[in-house]
């Protein structure tokens, strides 16, 4: 009823009535009547001063559905970006927005055009709107790759933001790729994140070069391989003692050849006693009885 209403008085030229409907008398209309709008041709300046002005309540859902099954989306675009800019924070105008920057069917075509003009502050941007702000593509996997890989080569200070804030990009991936941008601390907080706790404490000893904090990851996440990696790397600098002690709490006998050598080396004999107690317990070498 509304939409043939809207018709007859567009079509007599009453537009005004329109304008006095929607913004006086039922704002929540405002969808179908901007609907009807653009069946009859209405210019689109003329649509969007009408949605601006509407200061009542309207679902932002139902109108992006409106205008998107006439391929009209687009008109929307000012209106959103504004109420963005306000500080809108609901999912149906963050959606909106995706679905005017980048369809599924786009995404390849729009990321290339962006990197062929190489603009990657603004691919940035752009792709901080659709992947933070709870659009429908915010689980996207490839999106969230790209926002961190491109941050860390245009804006490395956000990138421990992105990899705090995200959760589906490939990890494993990203953390060596950090590393081999010298992103350490990044890299670490990815295989803390995802508990990949061997590699996170690699990333302590080979790469920030901290053994102090290495041991306190270890001690928090007591793994095994953990301590055992933690073990090695403080034989190779001669902390005996505490290498012991970290073997021991890996229960790993494994590197009895090197803890044998360094410990003759450094006359290191009651903790060659303690490795052999913990290390007959569990393996049964001839060297080691």
């Amino acid at each position: 009823m509304v939409h043939d209403l809207v018709l007859y008085v567009y079509r007599n030229q009453l537009q005004k009535y329109i304008e006095v409907f929607v913004q006086k008398v039922n704002a929540a209309r405002v969808p179908i009547v901007v609907g009807a709008l653009l069946d009859v041709d209405c210019s689109e300046y003329a649509i969007k001063q009408l949605i601006i002005n509407t200061r009542g309540k309207f679902d932002i859902d139902e109108l992006v559905e409106e205008v998107d099954k006439r391929n009209c989306l687009k008109l929307l675009n000012h209106w959103l970006e504004s109420r963005i800019q306000e500080g809108a924070s609901d999912a149906a105008t963050h959606n909106a927005m995706a679905k005017i920057y980048m369809k599924p069917e786009d995404i390849s075509i729009t990321v290339k055009a962006f990197k062929a003009a190489d603009l990657p502050n603004e691919l940035i941007e752009l792709l901080e709107k659709i992947v933070l702000h709870n659009s429908a593509f915010s689980e996207h996997r490839n999106l969230q790759n790209l926002l961190i890989l491109t941050a860390s080569r245009a804006d490395r200070t956000r990138v421990m933001d992105y990899i705090q804030k995200l959760d589906n990009y490939d990890a494993p991936d990203i953390a060596n790729i950090a590393i081999t941008s010298e992103l350490y601390e990044e890299a670490f907080a990815i295989f803390k994140k995802f508990d990949v706790n061997s590699s996170a404490i690699n990333v302590l000893i080979e790469n920030v070069n901290n053994l102090d904090r290495a041991y306190e990851f270890a001690e928090k996440c007591n793994q095994s391989d953990v301590w055992a990696s933690l073990a090695k790397a403080q034989l190779k600098q001669d902390l005996v003692k505490e290498a012991v002690d970290s073997f021991i709490k890996a229960e790993d006998p494994g590197a009895y050849k090197e803890v044998v050598n360094k410990c003759s080396q450094t006359e290191h004999c009651e903790d060659l006693v303690r490795y052999f107690q913990m290390a007959r317990k569990k393996s049964r070498e001839s060297y080691i009885e």
